[in-house]
């Protein structure tokens, strides 16, 4: 049987505890996987090292052995036994805190002491700091040591073992009292290769003990096998925190993947020449596009259609720079459908800050686009709506003194004058003016309205011949009217605006003659058709379908034909108003207006109006009235800041007998009416007025006078008169522009009304 000295025994288990460790390490990824090898290895090493070869033991047959042998290899064996369990304890403690508990208690075991404590070095390797401790130093204070401090001070600035057999007497002690109690000390070194990590410390507190150079012997062997479990320990920590993050980073990424997949925007990766290397889900169902078709194509894919060079080069300096990028563009998909994104492009850095790719994420506008366009044509309508209603109140001034003159000499002059007949062609052309400033107001939604329950084909009937008369004579007019009557409450003179005003689109898309044709019927409109369509509230309608076979529009074209001042006729042949004045009335009656149009086929138009259960209101047609009734002897003051109609309205007065006192603006009509309240008998005032508007003068005159009558009259609307003027429905009121006879009846309805 082979027989080894305990040295040799002791320099083999090391050997195989660093062939473990060093096994274990090589390949972090995989720490458990080769700790199932090199653990089991360890252990078999161990006991074969302890049962294969036997205790050094006397030799019967060699004479002259003495009975110190047998002390020396009891000594031994014990040695042996200690650090076999020493060794098995470490192997099975992964975990750095209980492998430095188990150091320092093992090592306690090896020289027979319980007072043991651990040094670790900081990692700025500025100081020493107690880790664990036994014995007597659980019961002392510990601060940290700096290097040559102590014991164990000493022990990290040489690397070596050092002891002293009476630590009371040593000059290099640490100063502190508690530790007086302190006799036998010794350190030992914990190393991964020359770099001291730690400094293992053990104490006797007994007089007279002491540590004998075996037992130093023993505690480097075993610093040294400490110092290997203590390496493991940490790096299998290690190995586990890593797995532990990266498993963290896999369940991140893995939330990061479903997140970009389920975005509800477009997300693109590409690399720094535009490649696109990813397309997630979202923009595979938006564009048509799946990462096979889009995967290699540079980044322009992404700007098909409207986006112009100069764009797409600042966008490319911008990305390039660094910088992130925003931006619309005008897209559209694989089957050519366009639509809206907004896009923001940054770069993708690594960890030294090189850019690598590009992310784009894109979202779709379109119905926010939409919405936009909506939001400004509504805008457009009002801003235009509110200087067509300013320049219908000027252009109706005008026209009362257009009108009233020329009715003035109309009347004066004898029936074979041939002046009467160009007065009475002032009058008609005025008229006609007059109907394009209600058409003006009525695009604002300041026309006065003055609706009634009527039957919507009586007025169509009403205006077939002046329809007929209207277009050409190679245009045949056809007339379809549904059974029975459709009542709806309307003012019959705008919807027979309507209806010339889409006779006249009408024949202009006819230049070689065609056909029109009107028709009517009761429809019903519920959710469905509300949901397919886009417009209307459900309920029952009268349906007004206008049609010709003419040349058709584009569909560009008829997505703008209700825009104001849009026209596709030659400069001079049209003022792109009729349409939008037709929305406008047809709005303003609550109801709705589209069109379809073909090019070659013609266009429809579909008029819904709200339908009513009430059948019309019976008109009676009332005898002229003679204007020698409307005669008078009453002062009226007349408060009008136009000097035109101000001055007519006097002619108008004094030629039919009245005597009349005038005022400039509303602060002039109130000084005069304090004067001379006792001549007044009638107020005539404009509504809107300079200084003080036509209601302060009422309220104020009615202070004066609580029985005097007052007329009021305006070119503006009378929403405008209402919400403005603060005029009320129960006042009485005369638009302009007006014909004397309209204005001298007004006012002896209200002098007469008792």
């Amino acid at each position: 049987m082979l027989q080894f000295s305990l040295k040799i025994k002791i320099t083999i288990l090391v050997f195989l505890t660093a062939a473990m460790v060093l096994s274990t390490l090589l390949p972090l990824a995989l720490p458990y996987g080769h700790l199932l090898f090199s653990l089991p290895a360890l252990f078999l090493a161990i006991v074969w090292l302890f049962r294969g070869l036997q205790p050094l033991v006397p030799n019967e047959n060699l004479p002259g052995q003495s009975v110190q042998v047998d002390d020396e290899l009891k000594r031994q064996n014990m040695y042996l036994q200690a650090l076999h369990e020493t060794t098995l304890g470490l192997i099975k403690r992964l975990d750095v805190t209980s492998v430095l508990q188990a150091i320092v208690t093992r090592s306690g075991l090896l020289v027979g002491t319980e007072h043991c404590f651990l040094y670790l070095v900081r990692p700025d390797a500025s100081e020493l700091y107690m880790v664990c401790q036994t014995g007597i130093y659980n019961s002392l204070s510990h601060a940290p040591v700096k290097p040559g401090q102590g014991v164990s001070g000493r022990v990290w600035l040489s690397g070596e073992p050092f002891k002293v057999n009476d630590y009371n007497q040593w000059e290099g002690r640490l100063k502190d009292s508690d530790r007086n109690i302190l006799h036998a000390m010794a350190g030992v070194p914990l190393k991964v290769g020359d770099r001291v990590v730690g400094v293992l410390g053990l104490a006797f507190i007994e007089e007279g003990a002491a540590f004998n150079d075996q037992q130093m012997e023993h505690l480097a062997q075993f610093g040294e096998l400490a110092s290997l479990a203590l390496e493991n320990a940490r790096l299998i920590e290690e190995s586990q925190h890593e797995l532990a993050e990266r498993k963290r980073a896999e369940e991140r990424l893995r939330k990061l993947t479903v997140a970009v997949e389920q975005n509800p925007a477009s997300i693109v990766i590409t690399d720094t020449s535009g490649a696109i290397e990813y397309v997630n889900g979202h923009f595979t169902t938006l564009t048509g596009f799946t990462i096979e078709d889009a995967g290699g194509q540079i980044l322009n894919i992404l700007t098909r259609g409207s986006t112009q060079h100069s764009e797409f080069t600042q966008l490319w300096e911008t990305i390039m720079a660094g910088g992130e990028w925003r931006g619309e563009f005008r897209n559209s998909t694989r089957d050519g459908d366009p639509f809206w994104e907004q896009a923001l492009i940054s770069p993708i850095r690594d960890e030294t800050g090189a850019i690598t790719h590009f992310i784009v994420i894109e979202e779709d506008i379109t119905e926010r686009k939409q919405l936009e366009g909506q939001l400004r044509h509504s805008q457009k309508m009002d801003a235009i709506g509110q200087l067509a209603g300013g320049i219908a109140h000027d252009f109706n001034n005008i026209l009362t003194a257009i009108v009233g003159y020329a009715s003035i000499m109309e009347l004066k002059l004898p029936a074979d004058n041939p002046l009467k007949r160009n007065a009475e062609q002032i009058i008609s052309t005025a008229e006609r003016a007059a109907k394009l400033t209600q058409g003006l107001l009525a695009f604002s939604r300041k026309q006065v309205s003055n609706r009634i329950t009527v039957d919507l084909n009586e007025i169509i009937n009403r205006v077939h011949q002046l329809l007929k008369r209207l277009i050409s004579e190679d245009i045949n007019l056809e007339i379809n009217l549904g059974h029975g009557s459709l009542p709806v409450l309307a003012d019959s003179g705008q919807i027979e605006q309507v209806l010339m005003n889409l006779a006249t689109n009408a024949r202009d898309a006819l230049p070689r003659g065609g056909g029109i044709v009107i028709s009517t019927e009761m429809v019903a409109i519920d959710a469905d058709f509300v949901s397919a369509r886009g417009f209307g509230e459900p309920g029952r309608y009268a349906l007004l379908s206008f049609s010709d076979n003419g040349e058709g529009m584009e569909d560009e074209t008829a997505k703008r034909i209700f825009e104001p001042f849009y026209s596709t006729k030659e400069l001079g042949k049209g003022t792109g108003l009729g349409l939008s004045i037709v929305y406008g009335i047809i709005k303003e009656h609550n109801g709705y207006i589209v069109s379809h149009s073909t090019i070659g086929l013609g266009t429809i138009f579909h008029i819904y109006l709200p339908l009513l259960d009430t059948a019309p209101d019976v008109m009676s047609v009332k005898a002229p009235e003679q204007l020698d009734a409307a005669r008078g002897r009453d002062c009226i003051l007349l408060a009008e800041d136009d000097d035109a109609t101000r001055m007519l309205g006097k002619e108008i007065l004094n030629e039919f007998g009245y005597s009349v006192i005038e005022a400039v603006d509303g602060e002039d009509a109130l000084a005069k009416f304090r004067e001379l309240r006792s001549q007044i008998r009638l107020v005539l005032l404009d509504v809107i007025m300079p200084k003080i508007n036509g209601r302060e003068v009422y309220e104020a005159i009615r202070e004066i006078d609580p029985d005097v009558r007052v007329l009021f009259c305006s070119g503006y609307g009378k929403e405008v008169v209402i919400h403005q003027g603060g005029l009320e429905e129960k006042m009485s009121y005369i638009s302009k522009p007006f014909t004397p006879k309209e204005l001298l009846m007004k006012i002896r309805e209200v002098i007469d009304h008792v």
